[in-house]
Parts: C-alpha cells; structure tokens; sequence
C-alpha cells in the first residue's frame, strides 16, 4: 500500500476519536504511576469505545499510542511523553533549546520543522518540569491531538471530584499556533520554543507500521463519515436477573454530506437465547442519527452477559458488557437500612454491624471492612509507596461487582487490554439497595471505613476515624465523585452470593 493512503487511513482513525465529541475526556493522572493507578486512561481502545454512557479516557500520549494501534495494530514503543521523545523510531528531527536563540534562528528551527512534516508524523516536546506534549500531523498545516482545553482534566486529584470537558479532549490546531517564534508574552500559546520548553522531536513511525487492519479499512470504506455507537438499557453497575431482556440500541449518525445506505449485523454470543441474530438495513441522511434496537435475554450462571457483536457497514462496534445477577430482596434492603440507621454517631465497622443482619436474611458478607478488602485485593510493596492489585474477579464468590473498583492505590496491569475488569465512572445511578461502598487510605486495609446505599441516601463513616451520618442529593453525588482519589474502594453487593437458607 502506498504511503499516502497508509497516511490517509491513519488521519481517518484519529479523525474518529475526534468526531466522538464529549464521549472522549482528558485524564494524565492515571497512568500506572506509584499511587496514580487509577485505571482511566485507555490503551488499546477503539474510537467506538467512547459512549455518551461510558466516557473514553485519553491524554496526548495514549491518543496517538491508540491511533496508531487501532490502524495497523502497530504498538509505538512508548506511551509517555517523556519516553516518546526518546523511543520513537525513525526520529527524522531533534532539538534542544538554549533559549538564547536570535529571532533569526527560531524562525529558521521552525521552517526546517514545517518543511519536513509529513502526514502521520509525531511531534513531541518535553517541559523543564519533564512533562511535555505530543501531537499527530494530519496534513496543510494542522495537527490532532489531545489535551486540556480550557483547564479541564477528566480527574482532578487534588479536588477528587470529575471535571468533564463539554467540548471533548480531541482538537485540531494549526501548525502556526506551535511554530511561531516565542516572544514570551503570550502563554495561552503552547509554542515548542516557549521558556518552559526543553527539546523537541519529530518522529516518523508510519514508515515502520505495517498494513492498516481490517477494522481500520472498513471504518475507513464503508463506514467513513458514520460515528456509530451501542448502548444497553442497563445502567453499568446494575445487575440483571437471569432470564430478564437487556435492549441494546445502535445508534448510528451521518457526519458525511451524503446520504449512507447502513447495514447493521447483530450477533449474539451462546448464552443469548433471544434474537440470536439480526440483519437490518437504514438510509442515513447527512447530519441526522439513526437508531435501531434488538433484545437479548441471558440464560447462563455468569456475572456478565457476553457482549453481542455488531457490525456497522463491516466495522465492529464496541458493545458494554451488562452485569448479570440477582438484586437485594425490597424487604431485605429495609432490614439493613434500618440497622445502619443505629450507626448514626457512632464509629463503628459498617461489615461488623450489619453482618449479623446480613446472615439472619440469608446473604452472609464478611465481618469486617478491612478483612473484606483483603479478600479483594493483594499487597505490593515498593520503595516510594506501596499499592494493591485487585484479586481475580468472582462476584459470585467475593461479592463484589464486577468490575466496580479503583482508587489510585490500585494497580491493575491487565487493564490495558481489557477496557471492561474496571470501571472509569461511578455516579448513584450504577448501585442497587443494600450496596456497600468500602474504602481505605493505605494499602494495609488499617484506615478503613465504609458507607450504605439505601437507594436514596448514603449512611456510614465518610472518612476514617469519622463518626457515621448520612448523605443524600448533592451531597451524597459529591462523596461518590471522590472515590477515584481514595486510596481504594470497592462496592460489595450482599446479593451476588445468592440466597442460603438455613
């Protein structure tokens, strides 16, 4: 293939994440750093991964790292700024600033630059503070890239509470903005000869990627112009009882200028007894959505129904995966609720108090917060700090819903290729009655502490050391906004055990 269209395609795939929209949020914290494991930013993660109902989280980094990976299956050799700028192959360019260079030379440095791009390079530059940024060229002066626009950043840590970014992280940016020469007045540019600036590279790795995938073509061919997404019914955290119907729905939008003849093929995986398959055809008028549904029915002891496969004209869309298994009886959810009411004041374990409940209703859970998070997770010791890694997960066996973990004490190695073995979001909206949210701030489980959902307000010690109260509204949205600054949490649902008589 020639390299103008291997450029082509690649601009077609990053030009996806882009028409994703707010579905796509900036998060850098959460690399797998010492104490920043929170599992937010994405590798491996296709453009159709990004759903109004599961936001994609990418920095600059780990969006040219997947652009690359999502069209040729080509793994960059590095995902970090810092080691971009170093690991890249072919480095076609490299500078290092004196910041004593004449207006003469900066414009000199900058029209070498300009005059060597091509279409699919990588332009990366490191900070004096060894941050830095990187961008993908894409051609008549314009890069792609992600980054913080207007001071948003999908996590802010210190505040521990979400800020989402309306307009999306993924931007386009001429090359003007980058390459005029810094005359120190104006930082709202982030120009690569900038005071703040260390050295610079470009790189040229599309001359080492090999053929695009078969996905790339399709989204490419048949599916160019069509941002297309597959929701279900089911909010994610929620749990659907065996035999109950699950509505998916396939939404697909026309940002071409032409209308797009669709084909929609559905599959369903062997624990689906419902519609097994499907094949659907839609006209798509430029600038409208089209949106069609289909209903599947789990019939298996698992704690997830598999995702069905659907293709849009070829490409295969990312579907979520729902959450099977039985929720708390009403009359059982009542009982805890009114036993945690006795909490109120008072500094107690919530998993000491209420497991005598617990095991007269028939869903025995573990005696204490800090013995349940053991059960969850493993300790990994280091110098700077120490972490934990979450244990295999068995909803049916540890109680905790899948996939409904994190904190930035969590290192989760396999999550890089497996988006679905933990959770990027958690509002109310993901727990059930007779939840519990339970937390740590060291690795140890010493400084633990424990809260109730009721279904309309939280109850339990907030903090550790705290005395329990409750939270309801805005208040309670707010403490659930901090879990993925906490050092750890998990929600167990006494439920998932099933019921024991006797």
């Amino acid at each position: 293939m020639e390299k103008k269209e291997k450029a082509a395609i690649l601009l077609n795939t990053a030009k996806a994440y882009l028409a994703r929209g707010p579905w796509i949020q900036y998060d850098q914290l959460s690399m797998d750093r010492i104490v920043r494991c929170s599992a937010r930013r994405s590798a491996f993660a296709p453009p159709e991964a990004g759903t109004e109902d599961l936001p994609l989280f990418l920095d600059c980094s780990s969006f040219l790292w997947n652009c690359y990976y999502q069209t040729f299956g080509y793994m960059l050799e590095a995902d970090l700024t810092w080691h971009m700028i170093d690991m890249l192959h072919p480095r076609v360019f490299y500078y290092e600033l004196t910041h004593e260079e004449t207006e003469e030379e900066q414009k000199a440095v900058c029209e070498r630059v300009k005059g060597l791009l091509e279409p699919g390079d990588i332009v990366t530059f490191e900070r004096t503070d060894h941050s830095g940024h990187t961008m993908l060229y894409a051609g008549e002066g314009r890069f792609l890239h992600s980054t913080q626009q207007h001071g948003f950043n999908g996590y802010q840590y210190d505040e521990m509470r979400n800020i989402f970014d309306p307009a999306g992280t993924v931007c386009e940016d001429t090359c003007e903005r980058w390459f005029t020469p810094w005359d120190g007045s104006d930082w709202t540019k982030l120009y690569l000869l900038r005071s703040n600036v260390k050295r610079f590279s470009v790189h040229r790795p599309l001359d080492l990627a090999g053929d695009p995938t078969q996905q790339a073509l399709a989204r490419y061919h048949r599916a160019k112009d069509l941002v297309c997404s597959v929701t279900a019914d089911v909010r994610p955290g929620q749990t659907v009882p065996n035999g109950n119907p699950v509505v998916y729905t396939v939404s697909v939008r026309n940002d071409g200028e032409t209308d797009i003849a669709v084909e929609i093929e559905y599959t369903a995986k062997k624990d689906i007894v419902e519609e097994k398959q499907g094949f659907r055809v839609v006209s798509v008028q430029a600038g409208e959505t089209e949106k069609i549904t289909f209903t599947v029915t789990a019939d298996a002891e698992k704690p997830y129904i598999e995702e069905p496969q659907v293709l849009v004209n070829g490409l295969r869309i990312w579907a979520p995966r729902v959450l099977a298994g039985t929720a708390l009886p009403s009359e059982c959810a009542v009982a805890l609720v009114k036993a945690a009411a006795h909490l109120t004041g008072k500094n107690i374990d919530l998993l000491a108090m209420l497991q005598p409940v617990c095991e007269s209703l028939g869903y025995p859970v573990p005696d204490s917060v800090s013995y349940a998070l053991h059960t969850l997770f493993f300790l990994h010791d280091t110098e700077i700090a120490d972490v934990v890694s979450r244990r295999p997960q068995r909803p049916e066996k540890d109680l905790c819903v899948y996939k409904l973990y994190g904190g930035t004490g969590v290192l989760t190695p396999q999550n890089a290729s497996g988006a679905d073995l933990r959770t990027t979001h958690i509002t109310r909206e993901y727990l059930q009655p007779g939840d519990m949210i339970l937390c740590a701030d060291d690795a140890l489980f010493r400084k633990t502490y424990a809260v109730l959902w009721t279904g309309k307000k939280l109850i339990g010690c907030f903090e550790f050391g705290a005395v329990a109260s409750e939270r309801s509204g805005k208040e309670a949205d707010r403490w659930i906004d901090t879990l993925f600054g906490r050092f750890c949490f998990a929600v167990l649902r006494p439920s998932l055990g099933g019921r024991k008589d006797g």
